[in-house]
């Protein structure tokens, strides 16, 4: 069912008597492009946030969805688990850096410093084959 779910952040209003107004969590779901909202996922996080934050226990879920909004994105990846990283063929001057699930933000500096040296035209410091954007452009798909 879940890959992976938990609590991300949490933001308050900084204004006088004002309620929480964004609360956010994520998941991982291997879903396809399905942006249909699981209640249950909803409702782990918000149960989650109350561990770390025991006076929201005192608010009701439903109250706070009835007045909220749930936001849902997808998170691309590739089927061997590798971001595409890469010139993209047919393109001089276009390159790719995607596809990097729910760990683009750990591997960000690792993406930008692999792609600042591709289009320098520098030796990466990793071997940026199995990255390549045409990898995932050989496979057939039926």
């Amino acid at each position: 069912m879940f890959q992976n779910f938990d609590v991300v952040c949490l933001f308050c209003d900084n204004k006088p008597k004002s309620h929480l107004i964004q609360y956010q969590g994520s998941s991982r779901e291997f879903v396809g492009f399905s942006t249909e909202l699981d209640e249950s996922v909803v409702r782990y996080i918000w149960n989650r946030v109350a561990e770390f934050f025991p006076k929201l226990k005192s608010l009701s879920l439903s109250d706070l969805s009835a007045s909220s909004k749930v936001r849902i994105g997808l998170r691309p990846y590739m089927p061997d688990g590798k971001p595409m990283i890469g010139l993209v063929p047919g393109l001089s001057n276009v390159y790719l850096a995607a596809g990097h699930e729910g760990g683009g933000l750990s591997m960000a500096l690792g993406t930008a410093e692999m792609v600042a040296d591709m289009v320098l035209g520098h030796p990466t410091k990793v071997d940026s084959a199995p990255f390549a954007v045409n990898r995932g452009l050989d496979k057939k798909t039926t």
